[in-house]
């Protein structure tokens, strides 16, 4: 048996809806992250608003929080807290971090990154933000969590991967949402 995403009807009158579609494909194997089901699930979500007499939908910003900071004043709070202010790299790294879908913090040792990522922690959990990070082995999370004061899982940890699993129908692949999110190679 073979199921594909091309065809969904934009209203249940023509046929199954997306909601069984989707099911029904979670439950052959389709992959939750498969580019047909994404196509499918927004070209549902775009139907079902247009039908509702919308012309569009706002994106959801997950770090608005942090779209009206006044950077002088926060960094001001931060460099009161550490007790030593950031070099003008580590602001700008800083504010892309908290404003950014996604942020790349990169160096050599002894260049700052670990002062920076405490320092994002630090500023995120001070506006109430969920913090999640992650790095790519135990020991590197044990040395994020240490240096930032936060807990920190290992990335396969957080999206629940177990070498050797086959991926099931249902099975959470994506992280628990959260306002900043971190990955380091510490270690």
């Amino acid at each position: 048996m073979t199921a594909t995403f091309t065809s969904y009807p934009r209203s249940r009158a023509g046929g199954i809806g997306f909601k069984t579609a989707d099911t029904i494909a979670a439950a052959v194997g389709i992959a939750r992250d498969s580019p047909e089901r994404i196509k499918a699930g927004l070209a549902y979500t775009l139907s079902e608003a247009a039908d509702e007499g919308h012309c569009y939908l706002p994106a959801a910003d997950r770090l608005a929080a942090f779209g009206a900071v006044d950077w002088d004043k926060a960094l001001a709070w931060l460099r009161s807290r550490t007790g030593a202010p950031l070099a003008a790299e580590q602001e700008e790294a800083v504010r892309l971090a908290l404003t950014s879908r996604v942020a790349v913090l990169t160096g050599g040792p002894g260049c700052g990154k670990s002062f920076t990522v405490r320092s994002v922690v630090a500023l995120a959990r001070a506006k109430g933000a969920r913090v999640v990070l992650a790095a790519p082995t135990g020991r590197a999370a044990k040395r994020l969590a240490e240096l930032t004061g936060h807990e920190a899982a290992t990335i396969h940890r957080l999206l629940q991967l177990r070498p050797g699993d086959a991926p099931r129908p249902g099975r959470r692949r994506e992280p628990q949402p959260g306002a900043a999110r971190g990955a380091d190679a510490l270690g």
